[in-house]
């Protein structure tokens, strides 16, 4: 009986771990990530600046920066894809997209911090229309880093290309 339930138990420990080693999530439901965000311009005006943290396209968390304030955060769950979206009237809005996935064992807690300005909707008529709506930045876990980071090439290349009119 002791070693029937012994190779019971060697069975179902063999079948667990090719789940982890194809990507199932090892501790699924942790934060992975502190994200801080500071609008630079946030205190130009008496505007409220709107902060949204969607998931599959559902605001999940939200709130408004009043007068003086500037930052915000969010803790995010690891193996998610979150878009962060700032708006402000007589602004253009800005997305920051969020990709949580880490490798299968990392329990490490992270932090990000960044700082963005808006663009007012005069200055917004001198730029390239089409990419107002794209994401400003892609945030995502750098294995060579061993760090969340940002796509410089993408960011530098939406600079580049909301200029070109």
């Amino acid at each position: 009986m002791k070693k029937a339930i012994n190779i019971i138990v060697a069975s179902i420990c063999f079948l667990m771990q090719p789940l982890s080693a194809c990507g199932g999530r090892s501790i699924p439901d942790t934060f992975v990530l502190s994200i801080e965000g500071k609008i630079a311009n946030a205190t130009k005006t008496r505007a409220l600046t709107r902060i949204e943290l969607l998931s599959d396209n559902r605001v999940i968390d939200s709130f408004i920066l009043r007068d003086q304030q500037k930052t915000f955060a969010f803790n995010l769950k690891r193996n998610n894809n979150y878009t962060i979206r700032v708006s402000r009237e007589g602004y253009v809005s800005k997305l920051i997209c969020i990709d949580t996935r880490v490798p299968v064992f990392d329990d490490n807690f992270y932090r990000f911090a960044f700082e963005t300005k808006l663009i007012d909707l005069e200055a917004s008529e001198k730029l390239n229309k089409h990419l107002l709506d794209m994401p400003i930045a892609m945030i995502y876990f750098d294995g060579k880093k061993g760090c969340f980071y940002y796509s410089k090439e993408y960011t530098n290349n939406i600079r580049r290309e909301l200029a070109m009119k």
